[in-house]
């Protein structure tokens, strides 16, 4: 036998393949490595995550011309309660689907739209439990320079005001949080600039007992 004909596959290498490890926490992203159980891990909290990370995929892709067209009846959403996502009673919307036709009617025309408008309708979105058609609107809203938008959506994140009925995370985020009440101050909301001391005196108490990741935001805030 001619031992040069190898059988197919005979010295075929493995070969490993590496996956990216999930995106981290923004107060874990310069910790050593290390083996603890992270909030992060829930499925609900991812389940959030993505969310938000669809939210800012689908408001930075398009333009900003635009006017306000409210749909009269929105369509049956997914609400959220206690932080956990449930289906909607009727119908087969996803969750933020009022705010996206709301956002598609903006993007369709070319006139100006009316930033209030958008914060009303975000307001009655929180207040029927609507989570993510809320961030969607205030989010909208508050990139294109409405302060009292990014005002709310500090408040969301703020760990001295964070509730679960008014945000998508599970947990507050000290970083949103400062991000955008100094959005808010810097477009005219004096209030703002008040939430960040408290934010800071937060974060600076919990610094103090040795907490880590207190500690690393501290060095980021004003």
């Amino acid at each position: 036998m001619n031992d040069r004909n190898d059988q197919p596959g005979a010295k075929r290498r493995a070969t490993a393949h590496f996956h990216g490890r999930p995106p981290q926490a923004v107060f874990k992203a310069s910790q050593p490595l290390r083996r603890r159980p992270s909030a992060l891990r829930s499925p609900v909290t991812w389940g959030a995550l993505a969310v938000l990370i669809g939210i800012s995929v689908y408001l930075f892709s398009g333009t900003r011309t635009v006017p306000v067209s409210v749909p009269e009846e929105a369509p049956p959403l997914a609400q959220t309660t206690g932080g956990q996502e449930k289906p909607a009673k009727e119908g087969n919307g996803r969750a933020g689907d009022s705010a996206r036709a709301i956002i598609a009617d903006i993007r369709a025309g070319g006139r100006s739209y009316d930033l209030e408008k958008l914060y009303t309708q975000a307001g009655q979105f929180l207040a029927d439990q609507r989570l993510a058609d809320a961030h969607l609107l205030y989010f909208f809203a508050a990139r294109t320079g409405h302060a009292a938008s990014a005002f709310v959506l500090a408040e969301m994140f703020d760990p001295n005001y964070f509730t679960k009925d008014t945000s998508l995370l599970g947990r507050p985020d000290p970083v949103q949080a400062s991000k955008w009440y100094q959005n808010a101050a810097n477009n005219g909301y004096a209030q703002a600039g008040e939430r960040l001391k408290q934010l800071k005196q937060w974060v600076v108490k919990r610094a103090s007992t040795g907490d880590p990741e207190a500690r690393r935001l501290l060095l980021g805030l004003r």
